[in-house]
């Protein structure tokens, strides 16, 4: 306790604590966003984040049909979309959502040991394909080696869905239908790749000439019993139909 000697001139009024401050309005509005603008702006990320992954699924749009691309060399830049856009004729609205969408879904994987490839490319491209085939996204294929893919694989079909059988002599050429004898598809106006300069380059329906357009089986698959699966399997089947009609000796 302070001295009585310390004390008796103090004026008692001077001990009393000062009156706090009344802040103005835009006082109040700084201290408050000093303390709390770190709040603020994490919840606003958070927020954006949730609106962005929202509106991501909202706006996503569904294919009707996915048509795997499986090529063991480079695919020419602008193909899946112009594929996706010729093809799509030949397909329906599957999913009903007022418009028909066809997705081409390409894969490059080399199966020649002796050819130089980008690494983490053909990993991510056999992932993908894996993916794809446990799922059953794409029922039919337009395959540029369907001997290399289906010893990979195994998963290629005649048209009346058997397998090859592996133990004998495989009859590859007669799996699917080569694409430059299909008048639907050999007629499509798909134009050339572009090259750096401007100039046209390759011609995508030579590139596409000898690719073979091939149908997955369905029976005796991790697939066969799933009655979507085997819906969609129906239904991509009257596409392919629809694609290798008419198909002339040539196939």
């Amino acid at each position: 306790m302070a001295s009585a000697r310390y004390t008796w001139q103090i004026d008692p009024d001077d001990l009393k604590p000062d009156a706090p401050k009344e802040l103005t309005k835009q006082e109040k509005a700084k201290n408050f966003w000093y303390y709390h603008k770190w709040h603020f702006l994490i919840g606003g990320v958070a927020l954006a984040l949730v609106g962005m992954f929202v509106w991501e699924i909202v706006s996503k749009v569904e294919p009707d049909y996915t048509i795997g691309l499986l090529s063991t060399r480079s695919i020419p830049m602008g193909m899946t979309e112009q594929l996706s856009e010729k093809l799509t004729p030949f397909c329906d609205d599957r999913n009903e959502d007022g418009k028909v969408v066809v997705q081409v879904a390409a894969y490059t994987i080399a199966t020649d040991p002796n050819e130089s490839a980008d690494a983490g490319m053909q990993m991510a491209s056999v992932t993908r394909l894996t993916g794809d085939i446990q799922t059953g996204e794409s029922m039919f294929f337009l395959v540029d080696d369907v001997k290399a893919f289906q010893e990979s694989y195994g998963i290629f079909a005649y048209d009346d869905d058997t397998r090859p059988d592996p133990a004998a002599d495989p009859e590859y050429q007669k799996l699917g239908h080569r694409w430059g004898s299909c008048p639907q598809l050999a007629s499509l106006e798909l134009g050339s790749v572009k090259n750096i300069d401007g100039s046209e380059g390759m011609d995508m329906q030579q590139f596409l000439a000898d690719f073979r357009v091939v149908a997955r089986g369905l029976k005796n698959s991790a697939l066969n019993g799933k009655k979507k699966a085997e819906a969609y399997y129906q239904d991509a089947m009257k596409v392919y139909a629809a694609m290798t009609a008419g198909e002339s000796a040539a196939g």
